[in-house]
């Protein structure tokens, strides 16, 4: 599984968690709540720059496959006949046609806001955050949300 997939779904596991501790848990999860966000930070970075990343490692795979005379093997053939591997009959290189389609970028994107949405909504509801400091720090994550996105009912009225 790539990277940037890898890396949203162990964030979203994590921060999934929290809606399940005790209060002194929560209390000590939101002590890190910049770490947390800069994690949200960082893997919405990855999630976003991906298509721009994949592009660019195509360009390179195929600059460097017409630069030189590259031929393709498979990890198994190298592992099992890699004495008597013979460029002659190996198969020419072609760019690597993974990707990851953009709905699934978009969803793990989502599913990273989300997480964030429900720990700080955990955090409002057992008091340990106001509606405008949840606010705030999911604006700083650049989510896309509108402070108004996020309506919790509690002690805020203004929320």
């Amino acid at each position: 599984m790539a990277y940037s997939i890898e890396v949203a779904d162990a964030l979203v596991k994590t921060l999934g968690k929290f809606k399940t501790l005790n209060n002194y848990q929560l209390a000590g999860q939101l002590a890190n709540i910049e770490f947390w966000a800069d994690e949200v930070r960082h893997v919405v970075r990855v999630l976003d720059g991906y298509s721009r990343r994949d592009s660019d490692r195509k360009k390179s795979e195929r600059h460097y496959i017409n630069t030189h005379d590259t031929k393709r093997f498979d990890a198994y053939e190298k592992e099992v006949f890699n004495d008597v591997l013979d460029p002659e009959f190996l198969r020419p290189a072609l760019p690597d046609d993974y990707l990851i389609e953009s709905s699934v970028i978009k969803a793990k994107r989502q599913q990273v806001a989300d997480a964030l949405y429900h720990f700080l909504k955990r955090c409002h509801k057992e008091q340990l955050l106001t509606g405008e400091e949840a606010k705030a720090c999911l604006k700083s994550c650049d989510l896309g949300w509108e402070p108004g996105d996020f309506s919790l009912h509690g002690r805020d009225p203004n929320v």
